[in-house]
């Protein structure tokens, strides 16, 4: 029934008995009709412009919440919306002079002056029953990717997580105009980018959760699909600061951005985002999803990932920093600091061929040395800083052995016993059917 219909009977009229699920719904919606004409009136005797009242949130300036909540229609509405089934599951009695307040607010903002604009009044009303409808909140969290590129227009990653142009029909209702104009400032403050990640999260509707956010679940996933991303090709792809929302009508929380992070220009290599490359994508984020659930056990890829994700975030963002980071990971997967046994592991690990397995330990040694030249302060050489400039190469090594190590531990192979593995470790690839078939338990190869 739409907003606007006729009264229903009250309840006086029904001979003491409840009224019919339906009715309840009713005679809320022609009570906050009659308040939010009453205010309108109590508004327009202040003398203010229509901007005066457009934009607040109850409780946050109880001055201005007086002058509607001594109002005897807004009592009359807290009632009848406290008679909402929907609303006593969801939100609890509680919650009603808030809501109620909101609802008038929300009228405030969109009509266009401090009159009763049916149109409008049956908009606020349609949404907000609409809202009172839906079991779940929708905790959203969305930040700019930086140097990122992709011809795709959107990418489903999986788990309520998606990379988007910044614009509303690729977020597809994630977020509204608002939440992208958060967007748009950081772009100025030089958080530069055209594509976004967005990462939305559900949690049923009690009356605990009326006003709490869920900024956590939100921030992980962001934080796991940025390490997916990474894990699936080359380039500094970074976010700017991560804004935290819950779309919603009513109950609208204080004013302000919830945010973590920073926006600040942070150029790097480029990151190619193409449709053949979201199946690695895909396949990186399933994998951490996987391995939170194990990663007390295993805590050498645990810290390995931490400096891993250091390459990217580290704030001096200097090569030299790069390769020490990547080095400290790789030790860890590989648990050993001898610069010998190190590049015989990744070149067994890597190599498909007997060829290709010399060229990876005469690079992982090259690097060993200029980590030690690093880490002792020895004056670089000619090769040394061409080295820096090449870095990409020895974080794609990393990248490689850190995306085997997560597959062996996800998976149910005779390798995944940590202990075992890492006694056994140089055996294993001595011997060319041991060699294969760890290699294969790692997805190092078919």
């Amino acid at each position: 029934m739409p907003v606007g219909a006729a009264i229903i009977p009250t309840m006086e009229d029904t001979e003491g008995h409840p009224p019919a699920p339906f009715d309840v719904q009713d005679l809320a919606i022609e009570a906050l009709r009659a308040f939010v004409r009453d205010a309108i009136a109590t508004a327009t005797t202040t003398g203010q412009s229509p901007d005066t009242h457009r934009r607040h949130v109850p409780i946050f300036d109880l001055e201005y919440d007086a002058q509607f909540t001594q109002l005897a229609s807004y009592a009359q509405a807290v009632a009848r919306v406290s008679q909402i089934e929907n609303f006593r599951q969801h939100y609890g009695v509680e919650e009603a002079e808030r809501i109620v307040l909101q609802f008038l607010y929300e009228y405030f903002s969109e009509a266009p002056s401090l009159l009763v604009h049916d149109a409008c009044f049956e908009s606020v009303g349609s949404r907000f029953f609409q809202e009172l409808s839906k079991p779940a909140w929708r905790h959203v969290g969305i930040a700019i990717l930086q140097n990122f590129t992709s011809p795709l227009h959107r990418i489903e990653i999986a788990d309520g997580i998606a990379v988007c142009l910044r614009t509303l029909e690729d977020t597809r209702g994630a977020v509204g105009r608002e939440e992208l104009r958060w967007l748009e400032e950081d772009w100025m403050r030089g958080a530069i980018g055209s594509h976004a990640l967005i990462a939305e999260h559900s949690e049923p509707k009690t009356p605990g959760n009326v006003i709490s956010g869920d900024a956590n679940h939100t921030f992980k996933k962001i934080e796991r699909a940025l390490l997916a991303l990474r894990l699936a090709k080359a380039g500094d792809v970074r976010t700017g600061r991560i804004f935290y929302c819950r779309p919603a009508l009513l109950p609208k929380r204080l004013p302000g951005r919830p945010s973590s992070g920073e926006a600040e220009f942070r150029p790097g290599a480029d990151y190619l985002l193409e449709d053949c490359d979201a199946p690695l994508v895909r396949r990186s984020y399933a994998l951490l999803a996987q391995f939170d659930n194990i990663a007390a056990t295993w805590n050498n890829i645990r810290v390995a990932i931490r400096r891993f994700t250091a390459i990217y975030e580290n704030d001096w963002r200097e090569p030299e920093d790069r390769v020490i980071d990547a080095m400290i990971a790789v030790e860890w997967l590989l648990r050993t600091k001898n610069a010998h046994e190190l590049s015989l592991r990744v070149a067994g690990l890597l190599a498909d061929d007997d060829v290709e397995r010399e060229a990876l330990k005469k690079e992982t040694k090259r690097w060993c040395r200029l980590r030690g030249n690093i880490v002792h302060g020895t004056d670089s050489r000619p090769q040394d800083r061409e080295a820096l400039a090449t870095t990409g190469e020895f974080i794609n090594i990393v990248r490689r052995v850190l995306l085997g190590f997560l597959t062996l531990a996800t998976g149910s192979s005779r390798f995944n016993d940590r202990p075992s593995l890492s006694a056994d470790i140089d055996k294993l690839l001595l011997d060319t059917s041991e060699r294969s078939e760890l290699r294969k338990a790692m997805g190092l190869c078919e």
